[in-house]
């Protein structure tokens, strides 16, 4: 609940926070403190609102920012009435805003793929490090360690049971089948010795 409601904040963020700029601008511009680059301040705007709100979110307050320079950048006393200079700009600002949102969007998804990317290579990084972890120690321990299938398939053995039950190499102890190995379990205990029957790995 608490990140759909973070959700919807950030897409409702971009346009309000450019909504309250525009106004700020058009405030200020009637006294005697001029904004210097009004249009820098929506363009960022639209880039924050793109990358925290979305495509939908960067839109709108694309929209809101073109809507300004329309009428920022019309004759004074005149709404909507352009030199030739100034309706070439609020032209130009009609593509520039939404392509900077598509632009925008491409450059989020792109990091966001990545970043998953880089999520998935960690995983596998600690997945094949604890691998490595426990073929050494399967490897290195002198106790007799093996695994097998439920039909009796031997899946792995370490070297100390390929020794013990002397075969010449853990390939051909693979080749078997686990209950071929021994089959009287006396003469098991007896050919391993006290204490040297081998163990399951689990």
């Amino acid at each position: 609940m608490g990140n759909q409601w973070r959700r919807l904040g950030f897409q409702v963020g971009g346009p309000l926070l450019a909504l309250v700029a525009a106004g700020g601008i058009e405030l200020l511009s009637r006294g005697v403190f001029q904004i210097p680059n009004p249009p820098a301040i929506l363009i960022m705007l639209v880039v924050l609102s793109g990358i925290m709100g979305g495509f939908g979110s960067g839109m709108v307050t694309a929209a809101i920012a073109w809507l300004f320079f329309a009428y920022f950048f019309s004759v004074p006393g005149l709404p909507l009435h352009y030199t030739a200079d100034n309706f070439r700009r609020v032209v130009v600002w009609a593509v520039t805003m939404p392509a900077t949102v598509v632009m925008v969007g491409l450059l989020k998804r792109r990091a966001e793929h990545t970043l998953e990317i880089t999520k998935e290579n960690a995983v596998l990084a600690g997945q094949v490090q604890a691998e490595r972890r426990y073929r050494g120690l399967f490897n290195s321990v002198p106790i007799g360690l093996f695994r097998t299938s439920p039909d009796g398939t031997i899946l792995d053995a370490n070297p100390a049971l390929v020794d013990m039950l002397g075969f010449p190499s853990r390939e051909a102890l693979l080749a078997v089948n686990i209950a071929d190995v021994h089959v009287d379990p006396q003469q098991r205990n007896g050919d391993l010795g006290p204490g040297q029957r081998p163990h399951r790995a689990r």
